[in-house]
């Protein structure tokens, strides 16, 4: 998803947006796979609910859909981007267009948990690493226009700060 709004970033001429989506996708797997999913290990919501994960039943789970019933659950990578994506996309879009990429989070939110694929706490920590590491890609590339508005200039002994 990250490189479809890149696509669509780029047809806008939004080069910064652009570069920030394309590094994102390889931060997102790095600090999912090498960092949280090594630290913690939860087994998807179908595999502990029910009962002890060996005395496993397929029919007790409330499974919706191609919901793997293997692999860890946190955090939740959908989240990640779902969040990362909307945080990279707010400061970029004008006035109720903001709401659009934060109503896809959430909803991408609810059904990940409707679907048995996740529990709520799974969503909510890919939320807030992808929201992390969103901000940090708006603070690197710039994308908040009020970060580009004052740049210091040094002249001489004095440091001086001009408006863009």
């Amino acid at each position: 998803m990250p490189l479809v709004v890149a696509v669509g970033a780029a047809a806008f001429r939004k080069w910064s947006l652009v570069a920030a989506l394309i590094v994102f996708v390889p931060l997102k797997l790095f600090v999912e796979k090498a960092v949280v999913k090594q630290l913690v290990e939860r087994e998807r919501p179908g595999t502990t609910i029910c009962g002890a994960p060996d005395d496993f039943d397929p029919t007790c789970a409330n499974f919706r859909g191609d919901v793997p019933l293997e692999g860890l659950s946190f955090v939740s990578g959908h989240a990640i981007i779902a969040w990362g994506v909307a945080t990279l996309l707010w400061p970029v879009l004008r006035g109720r267009w903001k709401l659009v990429p934060v109503a896809i989070a959430v909803l991408n939110a609810i059904a990940r948990v409707y679907l048995g694929a996740h529990n709520p706490l799974d969503v909510i920590g890919g939320g807030a690493i992808g929201i992390a590491i969103g901000v940090v890609l708006v603070i690197v590339f710039r994308l908040d226009p009020r970060l580009a508005r004052s740049t210091p200039t040094v002249t001489g002994d004095n440091a001086q700060t001009t408006d863009t």
